[in-house]
């Protein structure tokens, strides 16, 4: 077994995830990470046959894509991997790209800025740099939001009573969950340093290996299978992945 790094996750909540226009929906799911954990954006609207990519082309589009390549920027836009880095600076740059915001600590409801954190974790390494862990199914990190909303109910604030309720049911659910999850982990800069031969267009390794290493940056693909939907895109509730971070730009 493997020890694995901390991981982190920057994460913000754009103006169009509520958006009448589905395909301008779904550009992040942490709203919903207290009842559904974290969700891949291949979830809302990935294609099957991205699937069937070798999976050294699917790293190197998710991390290097062009954008003069439609293709290349579809598949990254609803990508089956979820970004981490084992640098907490470098994760929290994808919230912050310029370092000139100011952000304030707020309620998770009230958030538009988060930092998720991986951590704890051992795995079996399967590949230079890729890695397989197994996991159980907990509301250990998440327990805090619904006595949160129960502690406002008591004293007569029914403002967010339906979401309460929500978080109540799906935990019940969650913790009765007793079966096995798995998950796949890819250092990119030894995966793809190991790359030798491959069809991956050689500038498009060469981004890829690039940015790989620039920003640390692991991939964490959700490999459960969901009878009659097929591969999941979720990573469910676990007593690893936690919210570390919650605020919002102050104004």
């Amino acid at each position: 077994m493997v020890a694995i790094p901390d991981l982190f996750r920057g994460d913000s909540l754009p103006s169009v995830v509520l958006a009448a226009n589905a395909a301008s929906r779904g550009r992040t799911f942490a709203e919903h990470y207290s009842t559904d954990g974290l969700m891949a954006k291949f979830g809302d609207g990935g294609r099957g046959a991205w699937l069937k990519w070798p999976l050294q082309l699917q790293v190197a589009t998710h991390v290097g894509y062009r954008q003069s390549e439609d293709g290349e920027v579809a598949f990254a836009y609803r990508s089956p991997f979820i970004s981490f880095s084992d640098d907490r600076k470098a994760a929290w740059h994808f919230l912050d790209r310029t370092g000139e915001k100011t952000f304030t600590d707020c309620a998770l409801a009230d958030a538009t800025h988060f930092m998720w954190r991986m951590a704890g974790l051992t795995a079996v390494e399967i590949g230079v740099g890729h890695f397989a862990i197994e996991f159980r199914a907990s509301t250990a990190n998440v327990d805090h939001f619904l006595q949160a909303g129960v502690a406002e109910f008591l004293v007569g604030d029914y403002s967010n009573l339906k979401d309460t309720l929500s978080q109540s049911f799906t935990h019940l659910h969650v913790q009765a969950d007793d079966s096995l999850h798995t998950a796949q982990l890819i250092h990119v800069p030894r995966y793809l340093a190991a790359v030798t031969e491959s069809s991956i267009p050689d500038d498009l390794l060469a981004r890829a290996r690039g940015f790989g290493a620039k920003w640390s940056e692991w991939l964490v693909l959700p490999t459960d299978v969901e009878a009659g939907l097929g591969r999941s895109s979720r990573l469910p509730l676990n007593a690893h992945l936690d919210l570390c971070v919650f605020a919002r730009e102050a104004r």
